[in-house]
Formats: structure tokens, C-alpha cells, sequence
């Protein structure tokens, strides 16, 4: 059974979402060629801010999910390939979701990041280490974003106008809260 609800987040007290993250695009797959194919090898550093959020509940099997989805997100890209990320990835996404899993075993909960962008550009970064600290449910039982860092994370930006995959694995993605 999965049940489905949403709430807005306006004036969260605790501020907007931010992830950031980086990692190093190591495996390259597809046809292509893709103008994301200098990124291949490299290492990529971006932040995605979650303005003006969206907050939906959900409930399947022994999981309960807290996703926080914004319109309107504030991205950046820092590192040498900043100009590459910024102009080839962010700026052809639109609506970013960050989903917070907490299951029962614990083991099973996890954190993921997503976007698409109308081209059909695509962002997935998954943790599949959410630290004992970050397991915080609110008084329905939902996940509750706190600030921490998730570990063991698995990544792939999808290019699929030139038919290229590429993937990222064991990097942390940090999930704070900034003050609007």
C-alpha cells in the first residue's frame, strides 16, 4: 500500500534544504559523443538549494519517505569543471526532489537526490548510509530532514539527447538547512 501526501513549507523555521556534493564521473557508457563527455574522469562539485519547497509523505511496506521537491531551485557548481556542470547539467534541469527514506530495518533506509530537465538531462545520486544521527521522524512518524552527512553513494547523469550514461560511486552527499 503506498499512501501519498504533500504540504507546502512555507516560512520553514528551519530554513531551506541545500545539498551539496562532488564526485568524480569514472565510468562512461552510450554511443554519444556527448558535450559532457570532458567530464568524464573529472571531478564534479555542485549545491542545490531547495527554494520555495514542497514537502510530500509517504508510506510503503516498512518505509516511511519525507520528499522535499522544489521548482525553483538555486544550483551551483564550483571546482574546474564549474562552467561544463553549470552551463551542460544545471541549467537544463528544472524541478529537484530530495527523499529521505527511513525503514524498518534501518539498514534499508536511505537518501537520494533527482532531477530531469525537458531535454531529458538527468541527475540520480543515492546514499545508502543515512547515519544513526540523521534517523529523526517527526511526531507522524515521517523522516525529518536534519543536518548530515550520507555515505556510500552512487551517482549517474544521464545525457540521453547523444546516448551517454555516466557514473560516480562512494562519495558523501551534506544536507544542511540555510536560513532564507
Amino acid at each position: 500500500m503506498l499512501i501519498i501526501w504533500f504540504v507546502a513549507s512555507c516560512g520553514a523555521s528551519e530554513g531551506n534544504l541545500v545539498v551539496a556534493t562532488s564526485f568524480v564521473l569514472g565510468e562512461r557508457s552510450g554511443a554519444g559523443p556527448s558535450q559532457l563527455d570532458v567530464l568524464e574522469g573529472q571531478s564534479i562539485a555542485f549545491e542545490v538549494e531547495l527554494a520555495d519547497a514542497v514537502i510530500g509523505h509517504e508510506s510503503a511496506q516498512a518505509c516511511r519517505h519525507t520528499v522535499s521537491t522544489s521548482e525553483m531551485a538555486v544550483t551551483s557548481a564550483t571546482g574546474a569543471q564549474a562552467n561544463v556542470v553549470e552551463t551542460e547539467i544545471l541549467e537544463k534541469t528544472i524541478a529537484w526532489d530530495l527523499r529521505l527514506v527511513l525503514c524498518e530495518p534501518t539498514t534499508d533506509s536511505y537518501v537520494a537526490l533527482h532531477t530531469e530537465g525537458p531535454g531529458g538531462i538527468a541527475v540520480v545520486a543515492g546514499c545508502a548510509t543515512v547515519p544513526a544521527s540523521a534517523q529523526q521522524r517527526d511526531d507522524a512518524g515521517d523522516p525529518r530532514f536534519s543536518n548530515f552527512t550520507a555515505t556510500g553513494c552512487d551517482g549517474t547523469v544521464y545525457d540521453p539527447g547523444h546516448d551517454r550514461v555516466f557514473m560516480a560511486h562512494g562519495f558523501t552527499m551534506t544536507i544542511t538547512h540555510r536560513s532564507e
